[in-house]
């Protein structure tokens, strides 16, 4: 690793609300200001990775075109599993690294 911190890894926060607007802001089209009102609305990544597209649209900032990424991008990612346990484990792991 150089001075510039070039090759090291990120620093993870270690505060679970930042974490999880970190994960947030994975999904397609998802900054920060629309991962903290994704997490203000549905209180976890969980329920937000649940919901569906009209319940996402009508969350400040997400417009409809937004929602149908996330949602695509959920659907793809979890093609193999069923039900919300495996969206769950997925989250916990996430958490936990």
């Amino acid at each position: 690793m150089n001075s510039a911190g070039i090759g090291s890894r990120p620093i993870q926060s270690k505060d679970p609300v930042r974490q999880k607007l970190n994960m947030l802001q994975c999904l397609p089209g998802v900054g920060s200001l629309k991962a903290r009102a994704l997490l203000q609305k549905f209180g976890s990544i969980e329920a937000v990775l649940l919901s569906t597209v009209e319940e996402l649209a009508q969350t400040r900032g997400i417009g409809r075109k937004t929602a149908q990424g996330i949602k695509q991008m959920v659907m793809h990612s979890h093609a193999g599993t069923t039900g919300s346990a495996s969206v769950g484990g997925m989250i916990a792991s996430e958490v936990i690294q």
